[in-house]
């Protein structure tokens, strides 16, 4: 049996993703994603739902996604499918006469197939419930209205309130500014900044691999080599994975940063116009 769970978690790893940024971009859980990597492929769905986390997985970590799945159907890990249940129960009870097998393709396309009548009916009952909902209001705010029209009113008459007039209140006089007093250069410069968003120019030392995601945009996942220059920018936040912090050099709005961990270990960014101010060397 091959180590289909193994080479996964080997090429995530090369890949410099953690596990929990491979469940944010997949979509399957923390739990899902170690149970695939210790090849414990009894624990998942079957059919095609294995296959369709197999095939995410391997997308995100640059394996062939069919490649997996081929190899997975191989080792025989997938769970039968309840067509193919069916397919053998007729096969016993009709003794020596030949049943036709369906291919997998086929399969996949029924369940699709069943996928998209479902929806549709959930639509179509969605849509005739909301509108029952709304013909529904409409004749009862109808009814509310014609036994508010009918209703009794008694005849009497009430004093118009007295109108009391407010003397106008003068404006406050704008006090005049002191000659000589200025604003803070350095909180205004800040709140520039801030109002700006975040600029990032890299250049690092040494070849180092960075993810970088600008406002929830993924705009760099690749090796940067040394010397090479790299810009980013954002408006409300960057997010970075930095292969190796000793080597990654970069300004933030123009300011040096600090290196951002220690050497040859992966660190995990997330920069802010409130909070980059922490991360700028002193």
């Amino acid at each position: 049996m091959t180590e289909i769970g193994r080479e996964l978690a080997e090429a995530r790893v090369r890949s410099g993703l953690s596990v929990e940024e491979l469940s944010r971009r997949t979509k399957l859980s923390v739990p899902t994603l170690l149970a695939i990597e210790r090849n414990k492929m009894s624990t998942l769905p079957g059919g095609l739902y294995a296959r369709a986390m197999l095939r995410a997985y391997a997308r995100e970590v640059g394996c062939d996604p069919e490649d997996i799945v081929r190899r997975f159907r191989e080792d025989g890990d997938e769970h039968i499918d309840p067509l193919e249940m069916l397919d053998r129960m007729a096969t016993a009870a009709s003794g020596s006469r030949k049943v036709e097998r369906l291919h997998s393709s086929e399969i996949d396309a029924a369940d699709h197939r069943r996928s998209v009548r479902n929806t549709v009916l959930f639509m179509v009952v969605l849509l005739f419930g909301g509108a029952f909902y709304v013909t529904g209001g409409r004749i009862a705010h109808v009814e509310a209205l014609k036994r508010f029209a009918h209703r009794p009113t008694a005849a009497v008459s009430t004093p118009a309130p007295a109108t009391v007039t407010e003397p106008a209140t003068p404006a406050p006089a704008t006090a005049p500014k002191p000659v000589g007093t200025t604003t803070s250069d350095k909180s205004a410069e800040a709140s520039d900044r801030d109002a700006a968003g975040l600029r990032l120019d890299i250049q690092p030392r040494e070849s180092c691999w960075l993810t970088a995601t600008a406002d929830g945009q993924r705009v760099i996942y690749r090796m940067l080599n040394a010397g090479e220059h790299a810009q980013v920018e954002a408006k409300e936040a960057v997010d970075l994975r930095v292969g190796d912090p000793a080597a990654f050099t970069f300004t933030i709005n123009g300011v040096a940063a600090r290196a951002p961990g220690a050497a040859g270990e992966a660190v995990n960014i997330h920069l802010t116009p409130q909070n980059y101010r922490q991360y700028l060397s002193p």
